[in-house]
């Protein structure tokens, strides 16, 4: 199917002119119904499309509203069917890699999915992921669609190359499940949701290669065995009648616990059940829906292994101590990490029960070193906790807390008050810390300062102009810096077209051309779209560009590298916000660039880097990731959204850039909507890391944040630690705040915590608290509590000042009664610093500004 291209052919769209498999390779990455407008283009392009590989049915839009208006569903359903139907049969392919179909449907649509399954299996797919709730759990079962068993015979022979399957809200038996099993020699993952035919189940066999079993929602389930030697990852939602037997490999468990009237028994069932694997874990998760009561009863034996502990529990807000899971953790001597997520069903008021203080029931914990507190609401036992891991956690380096609540089904926008919630919770965050900064912390400086410059109210037209006005105007033969940054379209491509002919033909050094500046809402079909007419233009005239930046521009990966080619002093590249770019190589040993940067590029699914000089790299994700020669390499910045493997994204992560971490010296995790994956960071020991930033934008309640402390005990050396948070809604809490917990040894090395978004929640005070005590070498601590819920240029109403103002008052009451506490005696080092930051403090006040917490006045 590929074509030689001759001169006489070529056109002005360049693109028509690569081979067939380069088109297919690069359609197979863009939206479907994207990918189907491209058959208008030409003749040739008229059927590219339907020999795709990759098929991804995402209809966010429609999945929103059926979940919005049950009884309007059925005509959202029809629509999806004839859009998955027409696909299918217009699809002239041999084969499928990936199919992904996810809406919420019923058995009324059994016939069209009985076809999808026999189209999957006929095109030898890979990845088969057909998920018929996708979010919407409340549908009836007895409308669910039932896994045809004949197709048994007819697929026998066609399943060889299925590596995972993932059936959610299918009726699938047992039998059905093993059928699979069998069939299917190189299944890795095998997901199964929301099936009440599955009763018993045996995942067993010698020779299976399966990874990871994924049972949940399958609440008639009584029996399943599990014999699979390559088995590394078990998600269960519940381990009734759960017999372990050949599972050497297994190092991740996950299970849930919902109601019961005999918790007792149940715990003892879980831990009896787990007995024979515990002292090989590395990750465990326990999900306790409605009964935070249970955790006392979690006295586990020791897990000398475990790595990971995540604690989530689902649960109508109650002021009930969290002190329980102090057993599990000193159950665990090695633990890096432990994070704990709470979910609040609604704003219960805050207890004002008095806060324990000097508790002392666990030796120190010598190698936590992250905690991460996710939902943290305000509450005395929230406080506690945190002061607790504060105060007996020795090597804790990193803590996040986050007072946001996951209350949002699939699809649905936060609402208001969840807003006016998140904004109060920052002011309990305030409240409950600034007692805990110590005397030889230096004076808290704001963080979150207005931009540096607004371009208010001019527009796009207006913009354009100016611009056009300037450079024509413009008589030196040289600029050696051009910065373009403004939220333009394609509509104004004739002259942004302009601006790049005149930025190359003045030789300039510093090109930076961002069309969207901050206003990343805008339409990628109106990016402006790089010309590749001007590469013979250009060539000879790129000699003389160190730093290039391209925002929301749509430029494609033979752009990028002929780009890299032709700027032989390129330093510092930074592409943003290009759906067109795919598969990128920036490969060559003469490369002297050292800093490369690609962000909001969602359909960039392989990038390959060797570049010897290069010693910083910035990405949105690292699928398709390979480093190859990167001896300089010493700082990261990754981002992790969602995905539905998450275990997975975490482990090709540490593998990825294993050969590299201990070289590092900055690493930088930006945590976006996914609370779960900060407990699946196994880091191994980076002996050169100075400074950790973790970041996260994911809804705060009054969760603990120190399990944070893994990740600082990886890094022995660390001297900057930086947390910064986004949160939307909480409520605060009055009760008290423990302290005297010592569980970890002295950090010997960390000077500087940045804690950016302190909520004023118990934990976070508990947080600073354990940091105050264990940081033998702090000097500075910056606390902020102020969101970053605004966009670009936009300034703080009137209520966010008030607000900003609240939660300086609660900063201030939480954290100078616990000075003493904290500090010791005034005339210690720490008590003479402490009286020096507090008077910094009063005379910032009396200025107007917000020293302690970082908040904008």
């Amino acid at each position: 199917m590929v074509y030689p291209v001759f001169a006489w052919q070529r056109t002005d769209n360049l693109i028509s002119r690569l081979p067939d498999d380069i088109l297919l390779a690069i359609l197979s990455f863009l939206p479907l119904k994207e990918v189907g407008r491209t058959s208008i283009l030409s003749s040739r392009w008229k059927n590219m499309w339907s020999y795709i590989s990759h098929l991804h049915f995402d209809d966010h839009s429609s999945m929103w509203k059926v979940i919005r208006d049950p009884e309007g569903s059925s005509v959202e359903r029809e629509k999806y069917v004839k859009w998955v139907d027409s696909v299918l049969q217009s699809h002239r392919g041999s084969t499928v890699k990936e199919l992904r179909i996810c809406f919420s449907l019923v058995k009324s649509a059994g016939k069209s999915i009985t076809k999808w399954l026999e189209f999957a299996f006929e095109r030898h797919t890979e990845k088969l992921e057909l998920n018929l709730s996708e979010g919407n759990w409340g549908q009836d079962p007895d409308e669910s669609y039932v896994f045809p068993q004949e197709l048994w015979g007819n697929i026998s022979t066609r399943l060889f190359n299925i590596k995972m399957l993932n059936l959610g809200s299918i009726e699938v038996s047992g039998e059905t499940i093993e059928f699979l099993l069998r069939g299917c020699p190189l299944l890795e993952q095998l997901i199964v949701s929301a099936s009440d035919q599955l009763t018993r189940l045996e995942v067993c066999g010698p020779f299976l290669v399966l990874k990871h079993l994924e049972i949940r929602q399958c609440k008639n389930l009584k029996s399943l065995r599990i014999s699979a030697p390559n088995l590394t990852s078990l998600v269960l939602d519940k381990i009734e009648g759960l017999l372990l037997e050949d599972v050497p490999m297994l190092t991740s468990v996950y299970v849930t616990y919902a109601d019961s009237l005999r918790r007792c028994m149940y715990v003892e069932r879980l831990i009896s059940t787990l007995r024979c694997r515990l002292s090989q874990l590395e990750i465990l998760t326990l999900n306790i829906y409605c009964n935070k009561e249970l955790l006392p009863m979690l006295k586990f034996p020791m897990m000398p292994k475990l790595k990971k502990l995540v604690i989530m529990e689902g649960l109508g807000r109650m002021d009930t101590s969290l002190l329980g899971l102090a057993h599990i953790i000193s159950a665990s001597p090695n633990l890096q990490e432990f994070e704990i997520q709470q979910r609040w069903l609604k704003a219960d008021e805050r207890s004002n029960n008095e806060i324990q203080k000097g508790l002392k029931h666990f030796p120190l914990h010598q190698h936590l070193n992250v905690f991460r507190f996710l939902g943290y609401y305000g509450c005395p036992s929230d406080v506690e906790l945190v002061n607790y891991l504060l105060e007996n956690c020795v090597a804790l380096k990193e803590i996040i807390v986050d007072t946001q609540t996951q209350l949002r089904v699939a699809y649905q926008p936060v609402d208001p008050e969840q807003l006016e919630l998140a904004e109060i919770a920052k002011g309990y965050a305030k409240q409950q810390l600034e007692p805990l900064v110590p005397n030889h912390v230096s004076s808290m400086e704001k963080i979150i300062r207005a931009s540096e410059f607004h371009i208010v109210s001019v527009e796009r037209e207006k913009y354009v102009k100016w611009v056009d006005s300037v450079l024509q105007s413009h008589r030196g033969s040289t600029v050696k810096e051009l910065r373009i940054c403004f939220s333009l379209v394609k509509s104004a491509g004739k002259s942004i077209t302009k601006w790049l002919e005149f930025a190359f033909e003045r030789h300039t050094e510093k090109l930076e051309l961002n069309l969207s500046e901050g206003n990343w809402g805008q339409d990628p079909d109106e990016s402006y779209v790089f010309p590749q007419e001007l590469w013979g233009d250009i060539s000879t005239r790129l000699f003389n560009i160190k730093m290039l930046h391209l925002g929301s521009i749509e430029v494609s990966d033979e752009t990028i590298e002929f780009l890299l080619r032709g700027c032989p002093l390129l330093e510092q590249l930074i592409v943003s916000a290009s759906d067109k770019l795919t598969r990128l190589e920036v490969c060559g040993p003469f490369l002297v660039l050292k800093h490369l940067e690609i962000r909001q590029c969602k359909n960039l699914k392989s990038l390959r880097i060797s570049a010897p000089k290069l010693t910083s790299l910035v990405l949105d994700k690292i699928e398709g990731l390979l480093l190859e020669d990167v001896p300089m390499l010493t700082s990261v910045y990754v981002t992790y959204a969602d995905s539905l493997c998450r275990s997975m994204y975490v482990e090709r992560l540490i593998s990825t850039l294993r050969c590299r971490l201990s070289h590092l010296e900055i690493l930088t995790l930006n945590i976006y909507r996914n609370k779960e994956l900060l407990w699946m960071f196994k880091f191994p020991m980076m002996p050169k890391l100075k400074k950790l930033v973790i970041m996260e934008g994911i809804d705060r309640m009054d969760t603990s944040l120190l399990g944070l402390a893994h990740f600082i005990s990886a890094s022995p050396n660390l001297q900057e630690f930086e947390l910064k948070q986004s949160w939307f809604n909480a409520e605060m809490s009055d009760r008290e705040i423990h302290k005297g917990f010592k569980y970890f040894p002295m950090h010997q090395h960390l000077n500087v915590f940045r804690f950016l978004g302190y909520y004023a929640c118990p934990s976070d005070v508990e947080l600073v608290n354990y940091l105050l005590e264990n940081c033998v070498a702090l000097k500075e601590i910056i606390v902020d509590t102020q969101t970053q819920l605004r966009f670009a240029y936009e300034t703080l109403d009137s209520e966010q000042l008030e607000l900003a103002e609240i939660a300086k008052v609660y900063a201030k009451k939480q954290l100078e009664p616990l000075e003493s506490q904290t500090i010791g005696l005034a005339n210690t080092d720490r008590g003479l610093a402490a009286h020096r930051m507090a008077a910094a403090a009063g005379a910032a006040e009396e200025e107007g500004g917000t020293v302690e917490a970082g908040g904008t006045a």
